[in-house]
């Protein structure tokens, strides 16, 4: 029988200590890797907001300041379907509707980013951009977890087109 490779038993044995002194730095540090914590899991510190909620604030969302809905999904996502009275804010291309959105919202008592829903976190990353580049207060932002899948399985419509 032939033995292994000298090289083969020291990448096995040096993989055996990082192993061993990782371990022992996760028992030892507790701010260490929490190998129970579901690490993808989509975690924020906005507040969140329910789809029952969101339409107490539909019939005033064209007509006053209180409330602003924000797509937070790129401008086809945006067209082939949104929640109505939403402006499309692709954070991905904010230059190009950020203008018309940004005093809309600077003026609002809330405002509310919604994408996908699921494992989409586009309206995290918008919400945080609005809040540290924008200047958007933190307290008047909710993110609606459900987005756009949850929005149709609850039965309510869709707009189609790119106007609000």
């Amino acid at each position: 029988m032939k033995r292994p490779s000298n090289t083969i038993t020291q990448a096995f044995a040096v993989g055996g200590i990082v192993l061993v002194l990782a371990l022992l730095n996760s028992w030892i540090n507790p701010t260490a890797l929490d190998l129970g914590r579901d690490y993808f899991a989509k975690v924020h510190d906005f507040q969140t907001i329910e789809a029952a909620d969101i339409l107490e604030f539909l019939p005033d969302l064209l007509e006053s300041d209180f409330a602003v809905l924000i797509d937070a999904r790129d401008a086809a996502h945006y067209s082939a379907g949104h929640i109505p009275g939403a402006y499309l804010l692709d954070n991905y291309n904010l230059e190009d509707t950020l203008d018309q959105a940004l005093p809309a919202m600077q003026a609002a008592g809330f405002v509310i980013v919604y994408c996908k829903g699921g494992d989409c976190e586009d309206s995290i990353f918008l919400a945080t951009d609005l809040v540290y580049r924008h200047g958007i207060e933190k307290e008047v932002i909710y993110i609606y977890e459900g987005g756009t899948e949850h929005w149709e399985a609850l039965g309510h419509p869709l707009k189609e087109g790119m106007d609000r």
